[in-house]
């Protein structure tokens, strides 16, 4: 056997080692990035919900006192859907500036 043949081998199995830890790698680099627009996504929910329920609360406890039921609610409400969407909004410009 010459040793060229043997130095062969040795680099295919190089090879193949080398292409199956460069396969694992976009497999972990794509896992992370499954998990950081999943974590995008969630935040983008709650700054939509947290931004309404905020509204309501102070809708309501300024119709509670002024006795204007139920205009300040739908105000604040609509106020506080705003703001959801606009950090949302937010949310999703700091998600392609990262990409």
């Amino acid at each position: 056997m010459a040793p060229g043949a043997n130095d062969s081998e040795k680099l295919v199995a190089l090879k193949e080692k080398i292409d199956l830890a460069k396969g694992k790698s976009k497999e972990e680099k794509s896992s992370k990035q499954n998990h950081k627009n999943i974590s995008y996504a969630w935040r983008m929910v709650l700054e939509l919900v947290i931004g309404m329920l905020i509204g309501v609360i102070i809708g309501y406890t300024i119709d509670y006192f002024l006795e204007t039921a139920p205009w300040m609610l739908i105000t604040m409400s609509l106020f506080g859907f705003g703001a959801g969407i606009r950090a949302m909004m937010k949310t999703a410009e700091e998600l392609t500036k990262s990409d």
